[in-house]
């Protein structure tokens, strides 16, 4: 048989076993930065939903105001040409002098 140098071979099976120790916490650390990353991408997800969902009611409100400020400048354009037109019927009326004062008694 061979020599075997048994202490060599102890000294490489601990130093494997470093390795390996090294390998399995480098692995779990990626699990746990693979966890927090789903983690982080399914929020940002979430909030570009919300937002999405606060642009579009934005958006709703903006036609909405828009509508109503469209009526309320055509009623205000009514308005006005029909006092433009009370106006002017009360400008041709005939004039009358100022009211003659009661008789005193």
């Amino acid at each position: 048989m061979a020599d075997v140098d048994l202490e060599a071979i102890l000294k490489r099976l601990e130093a494997l076993e470093s390795s390996n120790g090294e390998l399995v916490r480098a692995v779990h650390e990626l699990r746990e930065a693979a966890i927090v990353t789903a983690d982080v991408q399914r929020r940002q997800a979430e909030t570009q939903q919300r937002q999405a969902e606060i642009q579009r009611m934005q958006a709703e409100g903006l036609a909405a105001h828009e509508e109503r400020m469209r009526r309320v400048e055509s009623n205000l354009a009514e308005i006005s040409d029909k006092l433009n037109g009370l106006i002017g019927y009360i400008d041709n009326l005939p004039r009358r002098g100022p009211p003659e004062p009661p008789p005193r008694g």
